[in-house]
């Protein structure tokens, strides 16, 4: 009868744990590169050029994305330069 309290306990402390939050390191939101902030604009540029010259690390999906994200701020640039 023991055992069985034991395993029961045990079970409601497994399911009221998968009830917690996470509070972990959550990713940071992303600024689309068409209202980035000019004084902040050199280094996105900075990150995106970095890694775009390693593309080997990434899959094809994360490659078309940093590809294109680098054009977008390369365009953003000229805007903030006018």
């Amino acid at each position: 009868m023991k055992l069985a309290n034991i395993l029961a306990a045990a079970a409601a402390g497994l399911v009221l744990s998968g009830c917690e939050e996470f509070e972990g390191e959550q990713a940071p939101e992303v600024t689309p590169p068409e209202y980035y902030p000019c004084r902040e604009l050199p280094q996105a540029l900075a990150q995106a050029d970095a890694v775009v010259r390693n593309p080997d690390r990434l899959s094809g999906n994360e490659q078309n994305y940093w590809f294109d994200r680098q054009e977008r701020l390369v365009k953003r640039a000229w805007e903030c330069k006018s």
